[in-house]
């Protein structure tokens, strides 16, 4: 109920507000106090005067996440002070819009007043019978409109609001599903195509990429061929990953290095001292907690020696240890390069199944610690996915395997200390 009135209330000026403070007053006052604070203190500051030689266009749809509208900000800033003008596509309810103001950033594109246009240029019919030529995981997968990966991002968007790793094609509420989001996907990339077409961008930087409705943003820009850049968290605290990206690399993950930088570290001569500064880096931000510190992967975690690790987990000590690296089943399942296994799930089952008939080893199944941010972020209160695959799929697991929680005191490089191998 409270959803449908927030959704009637951003239709009246200030009045969505007033419903953000009712249903959440605790997170609308820490806003304002941010956004007064930050007003104070960069309002009316030195703006770029000179020159422009481009437009920037940030794909800027997270709502109310205010912590990536300020990163945001610092990009568009860099951006207007070296020449191309900051313009924000966002929502016109959406808060962020306050703090881009706050810095001078006065352009923005809404979002969700080229909807309905575009609603209009999608032929719902087609779409409808699109739906039910779509039988298999593999034909949804491979689905596409207008150039775009739709049935990718359409994938990954279920698992994610599911939380479950898998895309149930034969449940009657998931084929509901998928049939919404074949409408909404295909309007998302009319609009995209209408606001690149209108705006006419030299540049596009994303955060998200790989859901709805930025995927249908991603895809358009590449087929233009635009200046598309990703920027996304980075190891430790105080800088960030920005990945350029074309047709060629489009798969490939942000992290990843380019043909070029492979080159180039080939040619390097490498010494002990670059194998030392690579380990001091990884300590350093173990050590400190920052590794990833944006999902808490390494908060509230101790370091602990080999003899201390062993014996927290009870591992056999006549027997060497593999370790099993699990990523969450639901986040950013379909981004990346292509899938051997139909997915997460799919991989840890196959995996802990060979564990179980292979009691030569320790094994130790490291579920990922970024479950207790995200989940706990999101308000979901379920089972853990990993635990609920291996009790429908494994049953009771044998005594060489040894299940550590994504809340464990163990910090990740403890590990390191103790594992033979590492899947």
């Amino acid at each position: 109920m409270i959803q449908k009135i927030k959704h009637l209330l951003k239709k009246i000026p200030g009045s969505y507000d007033i419903s953000c403070l009712i249903s959440d007053p605790k997170m609308e006052f820490k806003n304002w106090l941010e956004y007064f604070d930050l007003k104070r203190r960069f309002g009316g500051k030195k703006k770029h005067t000179g020159e422009r030689r481009g437009k920037l266009l940030i794909i800027s749809l997270m709502g109310n996440l205010t912590s990536v509208a300020k990163m945001e900000i610092l990009l568009a800033k860099s951006a207007d002070f070296a020449g191309l003008e900051p313009v924000v596509l966002t929502n016109r309810w959406s808060w962020a819009n306050r703090f881009y103001r706050a810095f001078g950033i006065k352009s923005f594109v809404y979002f969700d007043d080229f909807l309905a246009e575009a609603r209009k240029h999608v032929n719902h019919a087609e779409v409808e019978k699109a739906s039910h030529h779509i039988k298999t995981f593999d034909e949804l997968m491979g689905y596409s409109f207008n150039g775009v990966n739709t049935g990718k991002y359409i994938c990954s968007s279920l698992v994610r609001k599911t939380y479950s790793g898998v895309v149930e094609m034969d449940d009657p509420e998931t084929q509901k599903k998928i049939r919404e989001y074949l409408v909404e996907t295909s309007i998302n990339t009319m609009a995209a195509l209408k606001i690149y077409e209108k705006h006419n961008p030299d540049a596009v930087l994303f955060l998200e990429r790989g859901y709805t409705p930025y995927g249908e943003f991603f895809d358009v820009a590449l087929n233009n061929k635009l200046n598309v850049v990703q920027w996304c968290g980075s190891h430790k605290s105080n800088s960030i990953i920005l990945k350029r990206y074309n047709k060629n690399n489009q798969d490939q993950h942000p992290a990843s290095l380019s043909p070029k930088t492979w080159n180039h570290l080939e040619e390097l001569k490498w010494d002990a001292q670059k194998s030392k500064a690579i380990k001091e880096e990884l300590f350093k931000n173990y050590a400190s907690g920052e590794w990833f510190s944006d999902v808490g992967t390494q908060v509230r975690v101790k370091m602990s020696g080999a003899d201390e690790v062993k014996k927290e987990l009870g591992l056999d000590l006549s027997k060497k240890t593999a370790i099993v690296f699990s990523h969450l089943f639901w986040d950013a399942t379909f981004f990346w390069g292509e899938d051997i296994f139909t997915n997460y799930r799919e991989w840890f089952v196959e995996t802990v199944r060979a564990a179980c008939k292979n009691d030569k080893l320790n094994w130790v199944l490291k579920l990922h610690p970024a479950n207790v941010v995200k989940l706990n972020r999101d308000g979901y209160k379920g089972e853990l996915v990993e635990k609920q695959s291996i009790r429908e799929s494994i049953g009771k697991l044998p005594p060489h395997i040894k299940v550590l929680e994504p809340s464990t005191k163990i910090s990740t490089y403890s590990l390191f200390k103790v594992m033979d191998y590492c899947v």
